[in-house]
């Protein structure tokens, strides 16, 4: 089966939603160009400031390995400088089960 990766970010609060979900956009292409990625989810917490992507990659070795050149990619740079990497937290999954929805 895949990895997920679950990312808890903490936005500095003069980050606008709109910025945000735009720097996503770019780190959703640069994901793309990731060996092992299978698709990536954003979503607004009920926390204020508070987001959650949810990443499914083939391994949490090409996870990891992808966390790692995020770091290094200026295409992210925008995210980058949005979060608060004090207050944001990674983990790692493995999937056993996966359900997809059934055709009506």
């Amino acid at each position: 089966m895949s990895t997920i990766e679950i990312v808890k970010i903490r936005v500095f609060d003069h980050v606008t939603e709109r910025d945000f979900i735009e720097a996503n956009q770019q780190v959703c292409a640069f994901a793309n160009t990731q060996p092992g990625f299978k698709q990536r989810l954003l979503s607004k917490s009920d926390a204020e400031h508070e987001w959650i992507v949810i990443a499914e990659w083939e391994s949490e070795r090409a996870a990891k390995q992808a966390k790692a050149a995020f770091a290094q990619s200026p295409q992210c740079d925008a995210l980058k400088t949005m979060m608060d990497p004090s207050k944001s937290q990674v983990f790692y999954s493995d999937i056993v089960l996966k359900v997809p929805a059934q055709e009506s």
